[in-house]
C-alpha cells in the first residue's frame, strides 16, 4: 500500500511541476507581449492597390499622425506593397485613446493614388497594422 501511495505522490508532484512550468511560460509570454504597449512605434503596411504589369513599381507612401509626417519610398516587383513606420504614438493612446492617421499611397510608375484614414491601435501581438488599398 505504501508503494502505491509513494507512486501516487510522485505522479501528483510531476503533474504539478508540469502545470507550474506551463503557467510560468504563459506568464513570460504575457509579459513580453505587454511590453509592446509602451513602444511609440507602430507600422502600417499592406498592398498599394496599383497594377504592376511587369517591371519595377515605385511606391511613395506618406502618413500623418498628430501633425508629424512619415514618408516611405520603395521599389518593388511583384505585388506592390508599402510600409510606413510611425514613431510618435503616445503611450496610453494605443489602444485605449485610439487615434487616426491619414495615409496616402502613390504608385508613380504604373499610376494609382489612394488615400484613407487608418485607425491607430496596438495590435494584440507585434507592432504592425495592415491596411490594403
Amino acid at each position: 500500500m505504501k508503494l502505491m501511495q509513494k507512486r501516487g505522490v510522485r505522479q501528483a508532484l510531476a503533474s504539478l511541476g508540469a502545470v507550474a512550468a506551463l503557467l510560468g511560460g504563459t506568464l513570460v509570454a504575457t509579459q513580453s507581449a505587454a511590453a509592446w504597449s509602451y513602444s511609440s512605434t507602430v507600422y502600417v503596411k499592406g498592398t498599394a492597390g496599383c497594377s504592376n504589369s511587369g517591371g519595377i513599381q515605385h511606391i511613395h507612401a506618406e502618413g500623418s499622425l498628430d501633425g508629424t509626417k512619415f514618408v516611405s519610398d520603395s521599389d518593388t516587383s511583384g505585388t506592390p506593397r508599402y510600409q510606413i513606420k510611425f514613431t510618435n504614438v503616445r503611450s496610453g493612446r494605443v489602444p485605449s485613446g485610439g487615434g487616426w492617421a491619414w495615409i496616402t499611397v502613390n504608385c508613380t510608375s504604373m499610376g494609382g493614388y489612394h488615400q484613407s484614414w487608418v485607425e491607430m491601435y496596438r495590435p494584440d501581438w507585434g507592432d504592425t497594422i495592415t491596411k490594403n488599398f
